[in-house]
């Protein structure tokens, strides 16, 4: 397994989204590692995308949206 280099996540998020689908996300611990395949993705194109929660302007909880391509947003 390699990583995904980051011009993967540079472009349109309709194009990232179902080239994810089968990728494997993985974490190492000190008891292993973590391994779970992406099955599922959803695709928002920015904060004209009334889906988006990037839609509500730049805050604490967005500001990974507007950084560098490669990071996660990730909410509960």
């Amino acid at each position: 397994m390699q990583p995904l280099p980051r011009s993967f996540f540079d472009r349109n998020a309709l194009k990232v989204a179902p080239a994810l689908l089968g990728c494997v996300l993985a974490r190492r611990m000190r008891e292993g590692w973590i391994l779970g395949r992406i099955v599922e993705t959803e695709a928002y194109v920015g904060a004209h995308d009334l889906a988006c929660h990037a839609r509500a302007g730049r805050t604490t909880r967005t500001e990974v949206m507007y950084g560098e391509p490669g990071h996660a947003y990730v909410f509960t």
